[in-house]
């Protein structure tokens, strides 16, 4: 079945037509999740207690089992349908478009992912999910580990690999790769687990690579990781990578060369 998903436009001025993407609604057989910008993401706003209450009254009706047109018969949040629905309750600056449909499928409790993945390539491409301090952290501690395992001489940096995410196309971009006769042997990509969204989307990344046989299996996917303060919701993300990744601990750069050295054995 063919997954639908909306995106959200703010259009302060509809006679100029200068609409900005601010979310997503994806529909995945019977299951809705939506994402939008934070407020402080979204100053461009005008009236900001209005954007919330547009949140707040689009996740009661997700929510729901069952959405009430203008005119009809109620549509349950099992058929595809209810997106067109929801659709017609878009009203002034705050308007829904219909972004098209994913082919692939998404697995029961999964949705998030898959809306967090759609957020960060439609809504928020350009902002980064981390801090640029702990972004710089982990880039000198994965490039410290990368030379302390005799890789970093020897891999591609970024690298580009076209792939389908739920069924659209997409250029992935990797940290690192290790490439033989033009194709990806392995990958490594640098995740923030303090940000669940960064792991989420690395964590799909890798599961569409090794389904589209990018890769020939999970060892041939790294997830380099600074762990800082730990903590249960970070044990969780770690535990998610681990089901598509080799996970590398890169706070010991020493003891993450080993890792790195055994995986590219």
């Amino acid at each position: 079945m063919n997954n639908r998903y909306l995106v959200a436009k703010y259009v302060p001025d509809v006679r100029r037509m200068e609409p900005r993407n601010i979310g997503i609604f994806l529909w995945a057989d019977g299951e809705v999740a939506m994402k939008f910008l934070r407020d402080k993401d979204a100053e461009f706003i005008d009236d900001a207690p209005n954007y919330r209450r547009w949140q707040s009254f689009w996740q009661r009706l997700i929510s729901a089992p069952t959405i009430a047109p203008i005119r009809g018969e109620s549509v349950s949040k099992s058929k595809p349908e209810f997106m067109d629905v929801l659709r017609q309750t878009q009203e002034g600056e705050f308007l829904l478009f219909d972004g098209g449909r994913i082919s692939a499928p998404v697995a029961h409790g999964e949705i998030d992912e898959a809306t967090d993945f759609l957020f960060r390539q439609i809504v928020q491409p350009s902002q980064a999910a981390v801090s640029a301090d702990e972004s710089e952290t982990l880039v000198m501690l994965s490039e410290r580990a990368m030379e302390a395992a005799g890789l970093l001489g020897r891999v591609e940096k970024p690298y580009h690999i076209a792939c389908e995410v739920l069924g659209v196309k997409q250029d992935l971009t990797v940290s690192y790769a290790d490439v033989v006769n033009n194709a990806p042997l392995s990958v490594y990509q640098r995740v923030s687990i303090r940000a669940q969204q960064n792991a989420a989307g690395a964590a799909l990344m890798f599961q569409s690579l090794l389904k589209a046989k990018k890769l020939k299996s999970k060892s041939h996917c790294v997830s380099l990781v600074h762990e800082g303060d730990g903590g249960k919701r970070q044990a969780s993300i770690v535990k998610m990578l681990q089901k598509v990744s080799e996970v590398v601990r890169v706070d010991d750069p020493k003891e993450a060369a080993k890792k790195l050295k055994k995986l590219a054995a």
